[in-house]
């Protein structure tokens, strides 16, 4: 039920900036206002990106005139993947961009993107010392590790033995400079 809730506050986040970022897209572009073309790109196929595309689909189905193209890497290291997936989009037309950043290194593709007139907003985690960005929507990740935590303090005794993943190191979640 925890993860329920913060993933349902995540998707309410989505939701919100897609709308946003459509708003502020037909606003900048005031020729195209019944239409806008936005791209959502994701690091990688899992889970947790699959719930935020679900929710741009959503999002897209209920609003006609908004019309999504979505891109993912294959890895959470496939930078070249990603700034491919930017350049491509850009050269399709879209009017902005909202992105879960898999490196620094996309800044160059992302700040080409918006000296052509795209907003940039990042998913998920910053970019540090990248101050180009329309806006920023991540998840408050030191509260979902306390809602984790008080979950495992719920389900495990004392002497269980417990395994921690850690994500791959260049990818620093809700990170800011």
């Amino acid at each position: 039920m925890q993860e329920a809730f913060v993933n349902g506050r995540t998707i309410m986040k989505l939701i919100r900036l897609l709308g946003w970022l459509a708003l502020t897209s037909s606003m900048a572009f005031p020729a195209i206002a019944a239409d806008v073309k936005l791209g959502f790109i994701t690091k990688f196929p899992v889970p947790f990106f699959a719930t935020m595309e679900n929710a741009a689909k959503a999002y897209a189905e209920a609003h006609p005139g908004v019309e999504i193209i979505y891109g993912q890497g294959a890895s959470a290291t496939d930078i070249e993947g990603q700034i491919a997936l930017i350049e491509s989009m850009v050269t399709q037309g879209v009017k902005g961009i909202a992105i879960t950043p898999v490196d620094p290194t996309v800044t160059s593709a992302l700040d080409k993107a918006i000296a052509g007139g795209v907003k940039v907003v990042l998913m998920d985690n910053s970019i540090p010392g990248w101050e180009n960005a329309a806006a920023l929507a991540t998840t408050d990740n030191y509260n979902a590790g306390k809602i984790a935590g008080a979950y495992l303090k719920s389900v495990l005794s004392a002497g269980d033995t417990l395994g921690i993943l850690e994500e791959y190191p260049a990818s620093r979640h809700s990170m800011t400079a």
